[in-house]
């Protein structure tokens, strides 16, 4: 998993492949963690989160995925609220999995979605699962991993390009791009982590490629835990966090990808 301090490409997920060898995380002596902007994380004690819109089935179902995976590793109170002021606002009303990263949030007006999940009460559970997953990693923070400096994917770049109905740019940002180290705290590449996305190998020149994976790995499990951390006695519960002007949208379904500005999106 990553989190970084300029926020990281991201890519589809609906690159579909069926595979015969993975990636592997070779830890070694490196602590485990993702990659993570410090500036973007939530300064607590308590995250309020609000739907905006869907069945209370849905709700149900997406409240009790991130209690069990995402309460019990960070020091931060998950609160879901009915009314009132809200840090997370998630709406089903689209087609398109999304969410802003971390406190980046804040640039949404008080009704307005800062992340859009693309399921209903139909959705395979394996198949909301990740999305739910996927998109509040990035709601605590996370980056895509195959952006992370140390990812060891050589891509066929010819074949990227031909391969999404982007722009250019945008399949650059959204696929090619690799974070700077100079702006980010990164583990060794984990091909497992939920903000992984699955590649073909035929988008790469050296034979890699990746599953698509539905669940926590133990590296974000880690991650977040340290992202989050219980406070020490004497100190402060979480250190104020300076808001980054620029915010990006991770988009999943629909192979889109945009960068939204703090007023007008570019």
């Amino acid at each position: 998993m990553l989190h970084a301090k300029s926020p990281a490409a991201p890519s589809t997920d609906s690159t579909k492949v069926s595979a015969n060898t993975t990636l592997h995380n070779d830890a070694k002596l490196q602590p485990r963690r993702m990659v993570i902007d410090t500036t973007l994380l939530w300064p607590g004690p308590t995250l309020c989160i609000k739907f905006l819109d869907g069945s209370q089935d849905l709700h149900d179902r997406v409240k009790r995925i991130i209690e069990r995976e995402y309460q019990p590793l960070i020091y931060l109170d998950l609160n879901f609220i009915d009314t009132g002021e809200s840090n997370i606002r998630i709406s089903f009303n689209t087609r398109v999995n999304e969410s802003y990263v971390g406190t980046a949030a804040r640039v949404k007006g008080p009704e307005e979605p800062t992340m859009n999940l693309h399921i209903t009460t139909s959705t395979p559970q394996k198949t909301l699962e990740r999305s739910v997953l996927h998109e509040f990693g990035h709601a605590l923070g996370a980056l895509h991993e195959h952006s992370s400096p140390d990812c060891p994917i050589i891509w066929n770049e010819e074949e990227v390009y031909k391969s999404y109905p982007l722009d250019k740019k945008s399949i650059y940002l959204n696929v090619l791009h690799k974070e700077s180290s100079a702006d980010i705290r990164y583990s060794q590449f984990d091909p497992t982590s939920i903000m992984m996305y699955q590649f073909s190998q035929s988008l790469t020149r050296n034979g890699r490629f990746t599953q698509l994976n539905t669940g926590l790995s133990d590296t974000d499990k880690h991650f977040m835990s340290i992202a989050y951390p219980k406070p020490k006695e004497g100190h402060a519960e979480h250190p104020p966090i300076t808001q980054r002007v620029r915010t990006w949208f991770y988009n999943l379904v629909d192979q889109t990808f945009s960068i939204r500005g703090v007023l007008t999106k570019i």
